[in-house]
């Protein structure tokens, strides 16, 4: 696409292109961003609820939000996994713009950040999301494992 008889102008739309693709890309990442703030922040409320629930001895009503905790910790993934495969998307599309641009800030990324320093041994911020909702996941189990015992107990007193 890049050849001799390219107008100002098409150059100027295919970067107007590559930026949208990018302002998509960021937009996508901050969308996720605070989507995954909802999440934790209703997960952290509904797990203080059961938590009260438990404690007050009422172990049905526990089981049933624990499993409720649990199901939206599914629906939790499932949201993520897509936002993830748009942020994926929006990436891919804006490397192959910048590639008709001949630019290479994104295709370069992994050299650029290894010649100036950037620390890459961290891990993925996705890593750290599923952390995040393993622990959500394994307090959602305690809960329901507690509760069913608990009634276990109860039930052959």
């Amino acid at each position: 696409m890049g050849n001799a008889q390219e107008t100002p102008e098409r150059a100027d739309n295919r970067v107007e292109i590559y930026r949208l693709m990018v302002e998509t890309w960021r937009w996508q990442i901050g969308s996720n961003w605070q989507r995954t703030d909802y999440f934790a922040a209703f997960q952290t409320a509904l797990l203080l609820a059961a938590g009260k629930i438990i404690l007050d001895w009422h172990f049905r009503a526990g089981i049933v939000t624990s499993i409720f905790g649990l199901a939206l910790n599914i629906g939790w993934v499932l949201n993520d996994m897509k936002a993830g495969s748009y942020i994926n998307y929006w990436w891919e599309a804006a490397k192959r713009a910048e590639a008709e641009l001949h630019w290479k800030f994104i295709t370069a990324y992994d050299k650029n950040a290894r010649d100036w320093g950037v620390r890459r041994e961290w891990p993925k911020y996705n890593y750290l999301m599923w952390y995040v909702r393993l622990l959500f996941t394994v307090a959602w189990i305690v809960a329901l494992t507690s509760c069913v015992t608990a009634l276990v107990l109860k039930c052959h007193r």
